[in-house]
């Protein structure tokens, strides 16, 4: 014991020691703090790729309808409701599931869990053959697809700040599309 005891009075006595001992320690508790910083930012982003997944799956199985305009349609106490996610009038209308997309975020839980289900109810049935219903929409979309895509590509050109935005949306809006046919042919 006495050794230990020689030790820490050499420690208490030196303030080099004592100094890069604390210096050491404040790295430490910085380094710690940056590490759960990323943790909260790579979680956020997964929770977005989710959410963003969600929204796509919730249009490729036609829960959301996605024709001039992008609506859900559900029943609450034996009413029909109807909520528009985009429609030309809204700020950004005139780019189509982008629009629906930033309003889906900013939905209600409750509605935004309604879809989320429902979609999850759709794709579980599937079984590697689309339902005629989803078959008719996939077409549908496959169809149509390129061309909104290349109007909104004309109507937000390289001098829209939106255009990287909406370039990037697209391009994860059709890898999701063409991973969902898979799903059919596998």
């Amino acid at each position: 014991g006495s050794e230990r005891q020689v030790m820490l009075d050499f420690y208490l006595e030196s303030p080099v020691l004592n100094k890069a001992l604390h210096e050491e320690l404040e790295k430490r508790q910085a380094i710690k703090a940056k590490i759960e910083e990323l943790i909260l930012i790579r979680d956020s982003e997964d929770s977005k790729v989710k959410e963003q997944n969600d929204f796509f799956n919730a249009i490729f199985t036609g829960v959301l309808f996605y024709g001039s305009i992008v609506t859900y349609t559900y029943d609450e106490f034996g009413i029909e409701k109807v909520v528009e996610l985009q429609n030309n009038e809204m700020p950004m209308g005139d780019t189509g599931a982008y629009q629906a997309y930033m309003n889906f975020k900013t939905m209600d839980a409750n509605i935004k869990n309604k879809i989320v289900a429902e979609t999850m109810k759709r794709t579980k049935n599937i079984n590697g053959v689309f339902p005629e219903e989803i078959k008719a929409i996939v077409e549908k979309l496959d169809a149509n697809m390129a061309k909104r895509i290349a109007r909104y590509n004309m109507l937000h050109d390289e001098t829209d700040p939106l255009h990287e935005e909406l370039n990037k949306f697209y391009t994860d809006f059709m890898n999701a599309f063409q991973i969902f046919k898979l799903q059919e042919e596998s």
